[in-house]
């Protein structure tokens, strides 16, 4: 046998083994590389020298990777990008399968050629059947082979620290290509993490307004009886981006030639102008979307659809003045998946903005030209970041900017460039990733960008309003049927359909329990890990087993699916510096962070559980609800204030403990237009109900009225809703404080005051030390000083000045102006305590210490507070001394004047005729100052 056909037997023995691995595990690949037959001999492999080269008569790549070995032991990155293949000889030599922290490992090569040329040189069985390994070799399925790969919510939490691992050869040789690769691999990885939602506390306030939803998904309207309704005409979408104001009266010219959807924050504006989109939309879930967009709104023609996610508040169903509305949930999000199951209603693909939501909208509507207007994501030459006449209007990129935000440079549709932020970043890629996929999906689909300004939407036709109006809308047939006349259909009207709602949440409590059991089987594996004289390969061996466990759970619950994914995702990361236990430590931090997570995931199931009790109960409530105001001659829909206060008065009487939450929902309170003490009820009931947002909301207005702003059970009252916490709504201690104080100036001997006063210290301290467990040292003077003045309201002396002299040792540490000031009044307070324990000496050095600190134009306050100490220790010698050194100054002398009535009323209390003298002789109110003298009666000195 030749030399040359010992050769070629060599290499298709390689090349029989690599398909057989490749066909075994990945048909797609197989079938692939078949339809790609013809490339098989277009690139050689060759050595040189050390370096083996792909060949062929026009380039000339290296098989070598850029790759340290630092990088590639280093545990955060559990997942590898390996960018080129090369021959395949240099990928083994990266000695994948004895890297155990390596979760993934993912080869973009999308060459034919390169791949048959590697197939045929190296042996890569060891590749193909290792199932961390996944190729990426159609450039088409990038993302479809990312998600596969990804599966998890555990490895997508990996993502946030790949390594990307360059073939230098081949990169150099097809840079542009390899770019183009990458950049879709970041954006969708973009695009997915921050799908996931923020906090899994995020996406649990959602579902609780699921919940407080359901009254309005028995009345909602089904959009999708919309669809293919619209086929010959036009629709345009619009956002509130600043350029909407060159071109939006244009839409009055094509009211009934063209489906206009507008954003929840361009409603107001086009009301104003007279003019009535035919659809709006809104997604977010806050609160204050309700109250900017959609409270006290200009009359709404009939026939304005409101269509509405699930999660938003239910007040925008509730109050809506138009047409039909329409609730639906979100595609692709399980948790959203398994309610329009029980509910009937439909899955919208919604992306991240009302604008994805709209033309998602559009498209199932038949539109095949969209227009967008408004549609900026981006900042305008002035820094605006919304239109005019918005609830945003007057907001600037420098009035948003939290030293933290993300700024990134994008081409402009003007031809300029212009300034974006990371979150319209996001919106504008989800555009240009699903306009990609929709033009294959839908015939003669086009997306026109009509916004006039902002940032470029990749494949979007740049075109103005008006040419897009000429071209494609004027010379339509005004449209036969305006959408909210096709709205006819109620799903949850219809037959056994609300039934199956109440078996859909019994059997969520039922998983929810599994879920607890799993977890403590979680707990168990864990502790497994934890064991004493265990090799590194054999911790590594359990803790993936306590994965297994989860993904296992995971599963069979899209509830935890969604509610825990962003909460899994995080916890895969913090994991990741010690999931190799190469080291003690690492033990012990793995399983600090294990429990942290089991035991967050506890607290999840509670809420979890609260929430789906919620849902039963107002489904069982709500057939009564109806019936109550029906027999008060109403139905439910928006109500005015009179009707409203009627149907809360007449249901004190009846068995109706959530009437409170479905009356909230059709009533604006933001009218104030209810009695005081009506509104101090209801407030107190909502805040039963957990609904403290709401509850702070209607109080805080009830405590404008005369009669309560005397009454300390209300202060009382006001107090605990600030500093409840519900789902979103943090406490509010400081505003919690002040009513608390109040509450016990007007009644001192008001007994749950005084243990409301001690618990609300209790919150802000516990929540002080939780900022300091992060340890960063730019929290540490402000922590302290919270910690310090909590300790000494409560007049714990000893602890009080502990955490002040820690908070004046971190004041020094940088010491600007501002520093100075503020290390001066911690001084002050310093003293305070001091005097408190008797230390009298002690005191008098900190007060000199203020004095000393303090900037030259404040020195004045601080040589007050050094007065006021000797008056009260009677020394007579060291007060006269400060006392002249302020009345030899203007700011000296108007503080005197401002503290004249204290001197006087305490030189008399204390028979000093030596500081009568002085006052009579510093020329006080003489003209120095305007400010008024304090009684006579405070001498507190």
């Amino acid at each position: 046998m030749t030399e040359d056909m010992r050769l070629f037997e060599q290499r298709e023995s390689t090349l029989r083994r690599n398909l057989e691995a490749i066909n075994s595990r990945f048909p797609g690949f197989g079938a692939w590389l078949h339809e790609n037959a013809e490339a098989r001999d277009s690139l050689s492999v060759v050595k040189t020298g050390s370096h083996w080269w792909l060949v062929n008569d026009d380039e000339k790549m290296m098989d070598r990777y850029d790759a340290d070995e630092a990088g590639l032991s280093d545990t955060k990155h559990a997942i590898w990008v390996v960018l080129g293949l090369g021959t395949g000889g240099a990928i083994l030599d990266l000695s994948v399968e004895r890297r155990q922290h390596v979760a993934r490992v993912f080869i973009l090569e999308t060459d034919p050629a390169v791949w048959w040329a590697a197939l045929q040189h190296s042996d890569l069985t060891p590749l193909f059947t290792d199932q961390r390994v996944f190729p990426l070799w159609n450039r088409d399925e990038i993302r479809d082979r990312l998600f596969e790969g990804s599966s998890t919510l555990l490895l997508l939490g990996l993502w946030r620290e790949p390594l990307y691992i360059r073939n230098r050869g081949e990169v150099e040789s097809r840079e542009r290509q390899f770019a183009e690769d990458l950049s879709k691999i970041r954006d969708h990885l973009f695009v997915v993490l921050r799908s996931m939602g923020n906090s899994a506390e995020d996406t649990l306030v959602g579902f609780r307004q699921m919940m407080m939803n359901i009254p309005g998904m028995l009345e909602s309207y089904d959009i999708t009886d919309l669809a293919d309704a619209f086929g010959d005409y036009p629709a345009v979408i619009v956002g509130a981006g600043p350029s909407l104001d060159k071109n939006y009266k244009l839409l009055h010219e094509i009211k009934d030639r063209s489906v206009i959807i507008s954003s929840d924050t361009a409603l107001r504006k086009l009301l104003a102008d007279d003019i009535h989109p035919h659809i709006v939309v809104s997604l977010e879930r806050g609160l204050i979307i309700y109250q900017k967009h959609f409270a006290n709104l200009p009359k709404i023609p009939e026939g304005t659809v409101l269509f509405v996610q699930s999660v938003c508040v239910p007040e925008m169903a509730g109050t809506w003045q138009g047409g039909p509305f329409c609730l639906g949930f979100k595609w692709g999000l399980p948790l959203d998946h398994w309610f329009s199951g029980l509910t009937h209603l439909p899955l919208i693909r919604s992306g991240a903005s009302c604008t994805h939501l709209a033309y998602t909208l559009a498209l199932m509507m038949g539109c095949r030209k969209i227009a967008l207007i408004g549609q900026d994501l981006a900042y305008a030459p002035d820094g605006a970041t919304h239109s005019s006449a918005t609830a945003w209007d007057g907001q600037t990129k420098d009035t948003l900017d939290d030293g933290q935000s993300k700024y990134i440079t994008v081409p402009g549709n003007l031809g300029e460039e212009v300034l974006t932020h990371d979150i319209w970043l996001l919106f504008k890629r989800i555009f240009e990733e699903w306009y990609e996929g929709d033009r294959e999906r839908y015939e003669g689909l086009r997306l026109f960008n009509a916004t006039e300004g902002g940032a470029v939407i990749e494949g979007a036709e740049i075109v103005a309003l008006r040419e897009f109006i000429d071209s494609h809308a004027a010379g339509l047939p005004p449209m036969p049927r305006h959408p909210g006349e096709i709205l006819t259909r109620r799903p949850l009207q219809e037959g056994e359909k609300r039934g199956s709602l109440q078996r859909g949440f019994d059997e969520a409590l039922q998983s929810v329990d599994i879920m607890r059991k799993g977890f403590d089987r979680m707990r168990e594996a864990a502790e497994e890990v934890a064991k004493p004289l265990l090799s590194s390969g054999e911790r590594q061996r359990r803790a993936a087993r306590m994965g297994e466990i989860l993904d296992g759970m995971i599963v069979q619950s899209p509830l935890v699916t969604y509610v825990y994914q962003s909460h899994i995702a995080l916890m895969s990361g913090d994991l990741l510096p010690h999931r190799a236990f190469s080291a003690h430590r690492d033990t012990g931090e793995w399983s600090k962070r294990t429990e942290e997570f089991i035991e967050a995931a506890e607290t999840i199931f509670d809420h979890l559980e609260a929430n789906l009790r919620l849902a039963l109960a107002m489904l069982e409530e709500t057939p009564m609800d109806s019936e109550h105001l029906k027999s008060l001659g109403r139905d439910w829909g928006p109500l005015d204030a009179e009707a409203a206060l009627e149907a809360w008065r007449s249901s004190r009487d009846k068995e109706l403990p959530l009437f409170a939450l479905r009356l909230c929902a059709h009533y604006d309170f933001s009218a104030g237009a209810w009695p005081a003490e009506d509104a101090a009820d209801f407030g107190r009931m909502l805040l039963v109900l957990g609904s403290v947002e709401r509850a702070r909301h209607i109080l805080r207005q009830a405590s404008q009225s005369a009669t309560l702003a005397a009454d300390p059970r209300f202060y009382n009252d006001l107090g605990v809703a600030f500093m409840s916490y519900e789902l979103g709504v943090a406490p509010d201690c400081d505003n919690a404080y002040g009513c608390f104080a109040k509450a016990y100036s007007l009644d001192p001997n008001l007994e749950s005051v005084h243990d409301n006063l001690v618990a609300c210290e209790q919150i802000i301290r516990k929540g002080a030390r939780m900022t300091l467990a992060l340890k960063k040292s730019e929290h540490e003077k402000g922590v302290s000083l919270v910690l310090a003045e909590s300790y000494a309201r409560l007049h714990q002396w000893e602890e009080a000045l502990e955490w002040f002299t820690r908070a004046a040792a971190r004041f020094k540490e940088g010491m600007g102006e501002e520093e100075e000031h503020r290390l001066a009044e911690v001084y002050v307070k310093t003293a305070g305590c001091l005097t408190k324990l008797g230390r009298v000496g002690q005191a008098e050095a900190s007060y000199i210490e203020a004095v000393t600190t303090a900037p030259e134009d404040k020195k004045h306050f601080y040589r007050w507070e050094l007065l006021r100490h000797y008056l009260r220790e009677g020394d007579s010698g060291r007060s006269r001394e400060v006392f002249r050194s302020l009345a030899g100054t203007d700011d000296g002398l108007r503080v005197l004047e401002k503290n004249r009535g204290a001197l006087e009323a305490f030189a008399s209390e204390r028979r000093y005729g030596w500081l009568a003298k002085l006052i009579e002789g510093a020329g006080i109110g003489r003209g120095i100052s305007e400010a008024p003298k304090v009684p006579a009666e405070t001498s507190d000195i």
